[in-house]
């Protein structure tokens, strides 16, 4: 997107489809309270891409505590993704 967009217009893109990509997730499994997860993860990932400098170890450290998110809440309801 960078190189197609240019840093400006590629920054917003990429921060866009990022938190598109986290409220996804809900979607997929079919599960409304996950929003209260992927939501505000998803909008501190799209700040972090749209500050400078990018780094990307913070975008996968704010992933990292949404798949382990993702995976306590498997764990306490596993009805989520056995249906």
């Amino acid at each position: 997107l960078f190189t197609i967009l240019g840093p400006a217009r590629g920054r917003r893109a990429a921060a866009i489809l990022i938190f598109l990509g986290y409220l996804s997730t809900s979607l997929i499994l079919g599960y409304p309270p996950l929003l209260i997860i992927s939501v505000p993860l998803g909008i501190l990932s799209a700040l972090v891409v749209l500050r400078e400098p990018f780094r990307e170890k913070h975008i996968f450290l704010i992933y990292f505590l949404f798949v382990a998110a993702l995976s306590v809440l498997f764990n306490l309801k596993p009805e989520i993704i056995v249906r």
